[in-house]
């Protein structure tokens, strides 16, 4: 259950309400034999914004477009603060007029910029390429990884608490990428119970484990005969469940 949480993109809208504004909710799923990925395909080659927010009656979305980004810097923590203050870079080097594209394409320049003077680099990407990875990749059984900027990533692993069905052991990683001597020192935090520090850690993480808790309790329900798989968004689910099997019982 807690693996399956990062395997869709609908749950935004109720789940991180406040990001429904910004994001797309309508994802479709894609599997790559064992694994899978989530994404917005098409979406962000036209700079398609969610349906759910009315940023197209905008006329300058560059200021909703870094609120988006420091929300999610903030709330997920799968890139650093360094990206959000060169994109800032927007406002007073695009027009308040120009193509949605072509301020992401900017932004995108920007944040390269920032990452080179630091001493970070990576290859250069068409934007059908960015578009194709997707925005969640699962590796099966148990890997979610959720990318952020190019700077950036955040990769999530749930494990076997032993014999326990109702619990699991669930690790975090935020990893930034940071020039030469750059890089903060290495925290390590470890919890029995997420809710010690539910306060503290990215509000993105606190709400899906709170939504964790409440689908697992919603499972063991006594009027619950199975569950019906989107075709469209759960592939992920679907193919992971089959390839378990195919390993417990081949």
């Amino acid at each position: 259950t807690a693996v399956e949480a990062f395997m869709e993109a609908y749950h935004v809208s109720t789940t991180h309400s406040q990001f429904a504004k910004y994001q797309d909710t309508r994802g479709h799923s894609r599997v790559w034999g064992n694994h899978g990925q989530t994404g917005f395909w098409g979406n962000s080659l036209r700079g398609i914004p969610s349906p759910e927010s009315g940023q197209q009656a905008k006329a300058d979305p560059r200021p909703v477009i870094l609120e988006a980004l420091e929300a999610v810097q903030v709330q997920v923590d799968n890139f650093p603060m360094r990206d959000v203050h060169a994109a800032r870079r927007i406002l007073d080097e695009t027009a308040e007029n120009a193509p949605l594209p072509e301020v992401f394409q900017a932004m995108e320049g920007f944040i390269r910029e920032a990452a080179e003077a630091e001493g970070v680099t990576w290859p250069e990407f068409t934007a059908e390429e960015v578009d194709r990875f997707g925005e969640f990749w699962n590796i099966t059984p148990n890997v979610s990884l959720v990318p952020g900027t190019k700077s950036g990533i955040v990769m999530m692993r749930a494990r076997p608490n032993g014999d326990d069905p109702d619990s699991c052991i669930f690790d975090v990683a935020a990893m930034h990428r940071y020039g030469p001597d750059k890089a903060p020192p290495y925290e390590l935090t470890e919890l029995d119970d997420w809710r010690e520090m539910a306060r503290e850690m990215p509000l993105i993480l606190a709400q899906d484990f709170a939504q964790v808790e409440i689908v697992h309790r919603g499972m063991k329900s006594a009027n619950l005969k199975y569950c019906r798989m989107n075709p469209e968004q759960e592939q992920q689910i679907t193919n992971m469940h089959k390839v378990i099997e195919k390993y417990v019982f081949d």
